[in-house]
């Protein structure tokens, strides 16, 4: 787990990039490796990244359905797919295009 920061002080031995195991839909674990040594928006965007890429092999590239679980409209989807240079997999095949 990431080491914790108290008033914005990273606690000693904490490393710029931290692996996380995180609980995924209570059925598999997923180790994660997050640079936290990047500016906040680069590293959100790469969590971004690793995030709908997992949302799109695990819903076999179904816009609505990554959408309704990210919490966002589907345009807004289709957006920030673009912006991260996703492309969304084709129908049938489980591969991006």
């Amino acid at each position: 787990m990431a080491k914790a920061i108290k008033q914005g002080v990273p606690v000693a031995g904490a490393q710029p990039a931290e692996t996380v195991t995180a609980d995924v839909d209570n059925s598999e674990l997923t180790e994660l490796t997050l640079p936290l040594n990047l500016p906040l928006r680069e590293a959100r965007e790469y969590f971004d990244s690793m995030y709908f890429n997992y949302q799109m092999q695990k819903e076999n590239g179904n816009i609505s359905r990554i959408a309704e679980k990210a919490g966002i409209e589907r345009t807004h989807l289709y957006r920030k797919l673009k912006q991260l240079g996703i492309k969304p997999l084709k129908k049938g095949s489980g591969e991006n295009q």
